[in-house]
């Protein structure tokens, strides 16, 4: 009897059914570490968001007193404040509230 070289249809099909199962475990294995990478990312984006909106509300102020004094920190004046490095961007300004002393904070007209 003569052989053929090759593989028999049993012999095929023996391992497409193999590689069939490696592909079902590896794949949801592959799709889960995907979706948790994405969690990962958005989750630090979330927190690196979070920090910038706090060191933002930390540094852009408005100050203003009602007296006309001028306003100060810790017994320094806003320059030598913001020599210290603090409130660099914040402003000093009249906020045209119109009796912030009796409790009115709507804005002036005009």
């Amino acid at each position: 009897m003569r052989r053929e070289s090759g593989f028999t249809l049993i012999e095929l099909l023996v391992v497409i059914a193999i590689i069939f199962i490696l592909l079902s475990i590896a794949v949801p294995n592959y799709i889960n570490a995907r979706r948790k990478a994405t969690e990962v990312q958005c989750k630090a984006n979330l927190r690196t968001l979070g920090q910038g909106l706090f060191h933002y509300k930390l540094d852009y102020n408005l100050y203003w007193r009602t007296d006309g004094k001028p306003v100060e920190f810790a017994g320094m004046s806003m320059d030598e404040w913001r020599k210290r490095g603090q409130d660099i961007h914040s402003l000093v300004a009249d906020p045209l509230f119109v009796a912030p002393e009796r409790g009115d904070f709507h804005l002036k007209t005009g």
